[in-house]
Formats: structure tokens, C-alpha cells, sequence
């Protein structure tokens, strides 16, 4: 036991906007936050926009980690900055 919580996967043209999901072989880059639905290029490439920018390109079974524990970060971190707006 690594003492990581286990994770989810994701098949890359299941992803979902809102969703955090982690490659393992993308290092320190390998989080990212999911900004739009999966779209399937002409070469069955499946792509996805990212909230820092990038795209994120995987065959269409690559499966990603779902990181539940990551989203519930970002949605108390948002909900405490709306709540000192008030």
C-alpha cells in the first residue's frame, strides 16, 4: 500500500468538463482539469480542452485516473472563495 487513495479510471472518450483526471505517464504535467466534452479526430484520436490550456490527445481506450479526491478540493476551494465574496 502506497498510502494514495485508490483512483478511478476513465476511458479518454468518457471524459466529462468539470472532471480531474491524472495520466501517470504525463509527470508533474499529468493533472489536468477537464474543460469540455470528448471530441474523436478523423484518425480516432480522442481530444479534450484542458483549463490550463492544454489538449489533452489519447487513443480512445486510454484509460486516465479520475482523481474524485482532487475535485472535491477545487469544489470547497470555490465555494470558500464564493463565500468570502459575500
Amino acid at each position: 500500500m502506497s498510502g494514495e487513495p485508490e483512483r478511478e479510471h476513465v476511458e479518454a472518450r468518457d471524459v466529462r468538463p468539470g472532471m480531474v483526471v491524472w495520466n501517470a505517464y504525463g509527470g508533474v504535467r499529468g493533472r489536468a482539469e477537464v474543460t469540455s466534452e470528448a471530441r474523436e479526430r478523423p484518425d480516432g484520436t480522442i481530444e479534450f480542452d484542458c483549463a490550463d490550456g492544454r489538449t489533452g490527445h489519447f487513443r480512445p481506450q486510454f484509460r486516465l485516473r479520475l482523481d474524485r479526491a482532487a475535485m472535491a478540493r477545487r469544489d470547497a476551494e470555490r465555494e470558500a472563495g464564493q463565500l468570502d465574496g459575500f
